[in-house]
């Protein structure tokens, strides 16, 4: 991480990529060689189920990427849309548990 990095940046960053495999899949990449976590892909599914889920959402759990620019969060927001991933039943339910689990940890014992 970069020296400027804030603590919350890094707790982001590891809880996103702690568990990720080696080979990620590049069909979505945010910044240079940063491909999408399966975590952060949960995270973004998450929210595009969420009737009033928005980008800006998900990039509460994800600080370290950029919220616009041409290989930004949004951009990759928009082609995991037209994928349906959030809309597929056996896939969502995981999806709610551990997203849910996350979002009541950073409730629970980071907010501001």
């Amino acid at each position: 991480l970069l020296p400027n990095t804030s603590k919350d940046q890094a707790r982001h960053f590891c809880r996103n990529f702690l568990d990720s495999p080696n080979k990620q899949d590049r069909q979505f990449r945010g910044e240079e060689c940063l491909a999408i976590t399966h975590r952060e892909m949960d995270i973004m599914c998450y929210f595009l189920a969420k009737k009033d889920g928005k980008v800006q959402h998900a990039h509460k759990f994800m600080p370290y990427r950029k919220l616009k620019g041409p290989n930004s969060l949004t951009k990759i927001w928009e082609q995991i849309k037209k994928t349906t991933f959030h809309e597929d039943n056996e896939y969502m339910p995981y999806v709610e548990q551990a997203v849910g689990t996350i979002i009541l940890v950073e409730e629970r014992y980071f907010a501001k």
